[in-house]
């Protein structure tokens, strides 16, 4: 586990234009292992990485993101937003970061799991609130 901090380390991320949404901050703080990085980016990065060649720009669940289509690269996924109602603004505001990379702030990734309400999320949920001692 705390593989996404060093794979966000490895990607030279520019201070204040990106932080990790999803289950990376779970894996960061070694309660369960995440498999992909998700990533919430400034617009100006958003555009940077899209001109790498290296992602594929699609929509998904109404948010313009980039997928990693080589192999070191296809398991990112990258968003402007996270979703289509959380922009990256909005999202910046509130963070924690662990080792060095920023994350989501944890009420943020607890408020869109129960949104989603899938088993693994519930899982996520309890450990969160375990860990940081939400009621």
């Amino acid at each position: 586990m705390g593989n996404i901090v060093q794979r966000v380390k490895q990607l030279v991320l520019p201070e204040g234009e990106y932080l990790v949404i999803g289950s990376g901050l779970l894996d960061a703080l070694n309660l369960r292992d995440a498999h992909d990085l998700d990533l919430t980016v400034s617009e100006s990065l958003f555009e940077t990485f899209a001109a790498t060649g290296e992602y594929n720009r699609l929509m998904k669940y109404g948010s313009e993101v980039l997928e990693g289509n080589t192999d070191a690269t296809k398991d990112i996924e990258i968003w402007k937003q996270w979703q289509e109602d959380l922009p990256f603004d909005v999202l910046i505001q509130k963070t924690v970061t662990v080792d060095g990379a920023v994350f989501a702030h944890p009420e943020t990734i607890i408020g869109r799991k129960e949104a989603r309400g899938l088993e693994k999320d519930l899982n996520d949920i309890r450990l969160l609130k375990e860990y940081y001692h939400y009621e």
